[in-house]
């Protein structure tokens, strides 16, 4: 059964041996986070909304979204809640 270690910096201390760490600086981290995270509304599959991945976005406008058949659609881009940031982590 997984149980919780509580890490420490303290001189000497060192993990249990066969302890994962599953935190940030892991590859189970979420590159998610609240206040950078972006959404666009409506999302490009017709949903309500889906994670804005294009960087420099400013919030709270209108954006294009060029497809690649040349059509060009308008979405709103958002900062995310933390309802919709927790979202796309269970995603």
């Amino acid at each position: 059964m997984p149980a919780r270690i509580q890490r420490s910096h303290m001189p000497g201390w060192r993990a249990p041996a066969g302890a994962v760490y599953v935190g940030r600086g892991s590859r189970w981290n979420t590159p998610y986070r609240l206040g950078q995270t972006q959404i666009r509304m409506p999302a490009l599959d017709g949903s309500e909304w889906e994670h804005e991945g294009r960087l420099g976005k400013t919030s709270d406008q209108q954006h294009p979204f060029k497809h690649a058949d040349g059509t060009v659609t308008w979405h709103l881009v958002q900062d995310a809640t933390a309802q919709q940031v927790a979202e796309l982590c269970r995603r």
